[in-house]
């Protein structure tokens, strides 16, 4: 029997970008050999060296500028010329064929601006050259075909930009007009009123995704020529049966016989590289906006990491997901509950910022977080009425024939109660002739014959009748029965149905009131913010306006001083006789006057 939870770590692969004509030279360089490889970005100052394996995924980082050795051990290491199909088998395709059995899963890529996330995730050109995401998308509709169509697969496609969720999808919230809010119900974390759309084959997929890549935030920094300004990710949900005949076990107990599924969730996440201010240097101020923006977020989704890495068997200990809308977003794959994998990308060249070595840190510390996937099974409530529906049609037409069937027996009954009565007309009619008969003797034993022969035909039908209604009594029995049994089942069926449609509206009154107490608290908060904003500005203005007073008076004791710097030297000068003219009292009056009123304004 399949285990219903899958427990693993945070699957974690790099991949390192191959040089591109436009990169500044690097002394980029590349050894192969028995299933290992060497990448530097040169030995002058900011110059690094990884030494890395394909196999284990070992990898050994040198910093020619700090003389240091950095080792790290992740899932895969994969070089420039790995293809995009061997990283989708080998991290990816794990995950989907999960999601087909009812887990959830999450794929994201990681890395500085230009190391290739984006093409890991989209591709490009070239079917050889597919991302990530159009690999995930063949696989599912192939597994649909497979089932007939007992797979179905729905999409939804959103962006964080500058902390704002949006609908890619949607004309009315892709331009930021109407921000989606992250919500919380039953411990599974969603985004309120983000659309969904079906999926049937692969055109479908393609247009839905150059729907939303139209609408996505993208624009040219000094790194990159088409830099992603935005957090994109796809969400597709895959519904499928829980057994052949799509009735299973619910929380130990049965589906109410009706349809049950697997249903899990796919979250493909094409982060925003991190960057510095050098990256947007010169550029517009809303660059500048965006870059803060995005390495708050990246900064927020390493603090969960580092949380959930240092965290072991301690459950207990507070991940801050609330800090950005992309931590939330993650949460439930993040916090254990779906399969993840993690593409860290880096680029070639010279390290001197220290990028390839933080996203290396980071990979490692992916690598220590422990998921634990559990199967997700609900019951299809729009099956389950079809189903009822569909059965109680059926048995009122059983109902339908089995009054139809008891009505042929009451005619057949008729028909024969009629051949009696008209035989024993005939007896009686044969009797008035026997008894106007010349010969009594002869009409006696004709009579003896005609009796006997009418005893024997009576005998008989009644028999038959006897048999006929024992028969259709037996039938009738039955059917009511059937009947009664057909209505008890129906009525626990409907008050079944009626008692699950109760605690879901229960559960959605419970939903309504938290979401109101949380729109309520919310509201307390803004108010508290804008009036502790108020406060700060208030202060901020105090303290202005007493660094001008402290301003002003320093200007005066500065003033002052000089004047009791010059009436000092103008005393000394009288004391000693210099100066040659003498001073009358009113002016040393005047003087001393002037000093007075110096020292009691300081």
């Amino acid at each position: 029997m399949e285990s219903e939870s899958i427990s693993e770590h945070i699957r974690v692969y790099c991949r390192l970008r191959p040089e591109l004509p436009e990169d500044p030279s690097s002394g980029f360089s590349e050894r192969e050999g028995e299933g290992e490889f060497y990448l530097t970005g040169g030995a002058s100052e900011g110059g690094a060296a990884i030494t890395a394996s394909s196999e284990d995924g070992a990898c050994t980082y040198f910093s020619s500028t700090s003389k240091r050795e950095h080792k790290f051990k992740v899932d895969g290491f994969f070089g420039p010329d790995t293809s995009q199909s061997k990283i989708y088998d080998t991290a990816v395709r794990p995950i989907v064929e999960s999601a087909l059995r009812g887990y959830s899963g999450t794929v994201f890529a990681y890395g500085p601006t230009g190391s290739g996330k984006t093409y890991t995730m989209m591709g490009e050109g070239l079917e050889v050259n597919k991302g990530i995401v159009p690999r995930v998308f063949d696989q599912l509709l192939e597994a649909c075909v497979a089932s007939r169509g007992l797979v179905s697969i729905t999409m939804s496609y959103l962006q964080i930009y500058c902390e704002t969720v949006s609908d890619l999808l949607d004309t009315r919230t892709s331009n930021m007009a109407g921000a989606l809010s992250i919500r919380e119900k039953n411990g599974t974390v969603y985004v309120e009123n983000l659309s969904e759309s079906g999926v049937s084959c692969y055109s479908d997929a393609a247009d839905l995704i150059s729907r939303g890549n139209a609408n996505r935030a993208t624009a040219a920094t000094n790194r990159n020529a088409s830099s992603s300004r935005s957090h994109a990710a796809i969400l597709i949900r895959v519904r499928t049966p829980d057994s052949p005949d799509g009735k299973a076990q619910i929380d130990g107990k049965a589906g109410a016989n009706g349809e049950a599924v697997r249903e899990s969730t796919l979250v493909l996440v094409d982060l925003a590289g991190s960057e510095r201010a050098s990256a947007v240097a010169g550029r517009s101020y809303l660059r500048a906006e965006e870059s803060k923006s995005i390495n708050l977020s990246l900064s927020a989704l390493g603090n969960c990491i580092a949380a959930l890495s240092s965290q072991g068997a301690d459950r207990a200990k507070h991940v801050p997901y609330r800090d950005s809308k992309l931590t939330r977003l993650l949460q439930g794959s993040l916090g254990g509950g779906a399969r993840t994998a993690v593409v860290v990308n880096l680029p070639p060249g010279n390290d001197s910022s220290g990028e390839v070595l933080n996203a290396l840190r980071f990979a490692s510390r992916c690598a220590m977080v422990t998921v634990v996937a559990k199967v997700h099974r609900a019951v299809d409530y729009e099956s389950l009425f079809a189903k009822l529906q569909q059965r109680y049609d059926e048995q009122e037409q059983r109902e339908r024939d089995q009054q139809m069937d008891i009505e042929k027996q009451y005619e057949q009954m008729e028909a024969q109660e009629a051949t009696i009565e008209s035989l024993r007309e005939e007896v009686a009619v044969l009797r008035r002739q026997l008894s106007a008969g010349v010969d009594a003797e002869k009409n006696r034993s004709d009579e003896t014959k005609w009796a006997e022969r009418l005893d024997t035909i009576t005998a008989e039908h009644l028999k038959e009748m006897t048999e006929a209604r024992q028969r259709n009594e037996q039938r009738v029995a039955a059917y009511k029965r059937s009947a009664a049994d057909a209505a008890q089942e129906i009525s626990s069926l409907q008050r079944e149905l009626q008692n699950e449609r109760e605690r879901h509206l229960e559960a959605v009154k419970d939903v309504n009131l938290v979401n109101e107490r949380c729109a309520e608290s919310e509201r307390g908060f803004e108010v508290r913010i804008q009036e502790l904003l108020e406060e700060k500005e208030d202060r901020s203005r105090r303290i202005q306006e007493l660094e001008q007073s402290v301003s002003d008076l320093k200007t005066q004791v500065s003033e002052k001083n000089e004047v009791i710097s010059f009436l000092e030297l103008k005393l000394q000068s009288m004391a000693s006789g210099e100066g040659g003219d003498m001073v009358s009292r009113a002016q040393v009056e005047e003087m001393e006057a002037i000093f007075e009123d110096t020292i009691n304004r300081l």
